[in-house]
């Protein structure tokens, strides 16, 4: 690991004991805290308060807290005018729905106004598990980025959604917070650092190493067990954490393929505009590379239990580690 992080020290000491916490526990409490501090923050609900885990501010600052109801849409119009006139709005919804129904809403009254809205996009990819393939967000990181001036986020476990919740209260443009179900593997802890718009290597072989992995979300964990296990076949691996998507660390990821010159991206979302995209954008004039991506290939989600999804869909550790090893030895 990178010990310079301050990550948890249980991922390979005691993995099966590793403790577990809901990202969205930890965006309600990052949440609260920037609330805290700041009287401008209000959130707002789409009948989902309790489920987004914005009921943490709701109950202790009711009189900055709309329930708008079931009306996405209504929302982000109405997010847009609270900002226009000095509050800096969380809105929070599930993300098939936000930013999935009131995509248009989102372009054209906060992007293009350039208000500092935060769209909270919560049970995003597949882990939405039994709900179907209707409510497994798996499009998201494409609709948000490519509106210009909307920042892009990616938490890897609770920790990093409390941080990332609280900078991005700070910022003065739109930002996207993805954010999964469930209870998810605490990679980080709370003296882990996080900067908006910084990528971080989680993971890192003694020497130098023979393919970078560029992951982004819950998936972290899995690709640095994929990493570590492999480190012992002797296939060193480095593991860069993209928690912010857009804008894209360039630094980071076209050293990451300088070193390496073999990059495989792995995400809970459709390859197409997510992850594997925006990086191989990145490198094509900078710094090509072969490369490899996990993720959702052109097709929706299905009922089923998470873990079963994660196998059938190829994000497990086996699944990460063959596909490294397949272009290790290429």
């Amino acid at each position: 690991m990178n010990n310079e992080l301050y990550l948890n020290p249980k991922l390979f000491s005691d993995s099966e004991n590793i403790e577990q916490m809901s990202m969205l526990q930890g965006f309600g409490e990052g949440l609260l805290a920037a609330g805290d501090h700041d009287k401008r923050i209000v959130a707002l609900s789409a009948d989902l308060r309790k489920s987004t885990k914005v009921d943490i501010f709701a109950n202790e600052y009711p009189e900055r807290f709309i329930e708008m109801g079931i009306a996405e849409q209504s929302m982000a119009s109405v997010a847009s005018g609270m900002a226009a006139m000095g509050k800096i709005p969380f809105i929070t919804s599930y993300a098939m729905f936000s930013p999935g129904r009131n995509w248009e809403q989102i372009r054209t009254t906060i992007c293009y106004n350039n208000v500092p809205v935060k769209i909270i996009g919560t049970h995003a990819g597949i882990l939405t598990g039994a709900d179907g393939g209707t409510h497994q967000a798996i499009e998201d990181i494409a609709l948000a980025r490519v509106l210009p001036r909307m920042t892009v986020l990616s938490p890897c476990d609770a920790n990093e959604a409390k941080s990332m919740t609280i900078q991005a209260a700070q910022t003065n443009n739109p930002v996207y917070i993805r954010i999964p179900r469930g209870d998810t593997p605490l990679v980080t802890t709370k003296e882990t650092p996080f900067e908006i718009g910084k990528a971080k290597i989680f993971f890192r072989p003694d020497g130098d190493a023979d393919i970078g992995v560029i992951v982004s979300g819950h998936l972290v964990y899995n690709a640095i067990r994929a990493a570590k296990e492999l480190d012992e076949e002797g296939i060193r691996v480095r593991v860069l954490n993209l928690s912010t998507i857009k804008p894209i660390d360039i630094d980071a990821v076209v050293a990451l393929a300088r070193q390496t010159g073999k990059i495989v991206t792995v995400e809970d979302h459709q390859i197409a505009g997510g992850v594997g995209s925006v990086v191989a954008e990145t490198l094509a004039s900078r710094a090509p590379a072969l490369m490899r991506f996990i993720g959702i290939q052109d097709v929706f989600g299905q009922s089923g239990r998470p873990e079963e999804l994660m196998l059938y869909y190829k994000m497990d550790i086996n699944s990460i580690k063959s596909v490294i090893r397949e272009l290790y030895e290429n």
